[in-house]
């Protein structure tokens, strides 16, 4: 998988199981762009199944390889902070 940065990637079950979720809670982004983004929250992630630890865990990797961007920092009470998904580099090699 290829990264925002267009960096080859590897991701583990977890994560790949956090992008579906993704797909799951926002499977048809309407925008005019065509850039295909997706918005994500650690709330998605813990409405999944997932627990607040594993949430942050794994957006915290997912940071760091740069699959998803930080978009607004926003309170816990608005679902925690929102992150923006490209699902455009979802792509084999």
């Amino acid at each position: 998988m290829k990264n925002l940065h267009d960096q080859e990637i590897s991701l583990s079950i977890k994560e790949i199981e956090a992008i579906w979720a993704f797909h799951q809670c926002n499977d048809a982004p309407d925008d005019p762009e065509g850039d295909r983004l997706a918005w994500c929250q650690p709330s998605d992630l813990i409405r999944k199944g997932f627990s607040k630890h594993q949430a942050a865990g794994l957006f915290s990797s997912l940071l760091e390889k740069k699959v998803i961007q930080l978009e607004e920092e926003r309170s816990a009470s608005e679902g925690g902070d929102l992150f923006v998904f490209c699902w455009d580099i979802v792509r084999e090699k």
